[in-house]
């Protein structure tokens, strides 16, 4: 186990986190090929737990970040995450936290610093950024993928909150 995640469970603090599905899957993965016992595959079976462990890590630190925070707050960030390239992602939301749109919009200012649609926008940016990175998407996939009417709309988005250009930000991560 690298040191690094090594140092980061050691500073855990013991908490109740819920099993999330990213954790269900991995573990159901790793488990399944367990039985097969090939070289290759233990070496997966590694990277799995690594997986595993920074499934759990980020899974704390969400409960650790949602403490004390208002239940309508928690309901909604919780639809955008999952429906963030939906174009009804917004409406579902303020379905999901069960308030009127007005309380919403006060309570998420609050916990968040931003209002509903400007998390939503961040959020689906960083979601672009994260794809750019990790796959072969053209650029115009991405946007449509995570909810831009167009990739005009994406570049300006990626463009202020990275400092580059989608373009310029995947030849960054794949040099």
């Amino acid at each position: 186990m690298p040191a690094d995640v090594r140092r980061d469970l050691a500073i855990l603090e013991p908490t109740g986190v819920p099993c999330t599905e990213p954790f269900s899957r991995i573990f159901s993965t790793a488990f399944l090929l367990r039985s097969a016992g090939a070289h290759e595959t233990n070496r997966a079976i590694n990277a799995l737990g690594l997986a595993l462990f920074a499934e759990f890590q980020d899974s704390g630190q969400q409960v650790r970040d949602e403490a004390g925070m208002d239940l309508c707050v928690i309901r909604a960030l919780h639809t955008m995450e999952d429906r963030f390239g939906d174009p009804q992602c917004l409406k579902a939301a303020r379905q999901a936290a069960g308030c009127s749109s007005n309380a919403l919009l006060y309570k998420f200012a609050a916990a968040k610093g931003l209002t509903p649609g400007r998390y939503l926008w961040n959020l689906r940016t960083d979601h672009g950024v994260e794809m750019l990175e990790i796959t072969g998407l053209r650029i115009s996939e991405v946007a449509y993928e995570c909810g831009f009417k167009d990739p005009f709309h994406f570049s300006r988005k990626v463009r202020e909150r990275q400092g580059f250009s989608p373009r310029e930000v995947r030849s960054r991560a794949w040099k």
